[in-house]
């Protein structure tokens, strides 16, 4: 019969540990989270778990505890299909409100805890003293509506912000003003809503 010593058995039991350690680190976990409006980086987990990304065209195609969305936030208009994404825990606050596709206005995560895709095509009324800017609401007169396409890094993921406007345009969110604005993008253009207001095309 082997007896080991105090030290050996020490040892043992010390990389005992360390193997199972290792053994719960193993699986991956999956960080990108839902919210379509803050961080559109954020593909999320297929309608199965997090798995492979599930392919849809409603939320009706995704498990309950996903929603079927859109990168470009056109609610099924633009892209032929959207993915199966894992629902929020709850909703958020940045941006502050958001567009859903079926034309409510709502805080950030609130239409995908309803399974619902956030939209960029103007289906929502904006509150009063807004302007629509793609799927969220800028403050008129004092900010202007930047719209992101990472066509490189994320083809078809489009994201849009509401920056301040520099007060050297006195409250003049036109294209005149806002397309000298420097951008960490290198290629910019501007276009005019259907109410006047600018928005800054920035392609990644």
């Amino acid at each position: 019969m082997t007896i080991l010593s105090s030290r050996s058995t020490l040892l043992l039991l010390v990389l005992a540990g360390a193997a199972v350690g290792l053994a719960g680190c193993s699986g991956s976990v999956d960080s990108t989270g839902a919210g379509g409006g803050a961080d559109e980086t954020n593909s999320g987990g297929g309608g199965s778990g997090g798995g492979a990304a599930v392919a849809c065209e409603t939320s009706d195609d995704c498990d309950a505890g996903a929603f079927c969305r859109f990168a470009d936030h056109g609610c099924g208009q633009g892209q032929a299909s959207g993915t199966c994404t894992g629902l929020p825990l709850e909703c958020g606050y940045v941006p502050e409100l958001v567009c859903a596709c079926d034309g409510q206005v709502e805080r950030q995560d609130c239409p995908e805890l309803r399974r619902v895709d956030i939209s960029a095509n103007g289906a929502c009324t904006p509150p009063e003293g807004t302007f629509a800017c793609g799927y969220t609401f800028c403050q008129t007169g004092t900010e202007y509506c930047e719209r992101i396409d990472h066509a490189t890094t994320h083809p078809g993921l489009v994201r849009f912000v509401c920056m301040q406007l520099p007060a050297s345009c006195d409250g003049n969110d036109t294209c005149a003003c806002v397309e000298g604005i420097d951008t960490p993008c290198p290629q910019t253009s501007c276009e005019t809503d259907s109410a006047g207001h600018a928005v800054l095309s920035c392609v990644d």
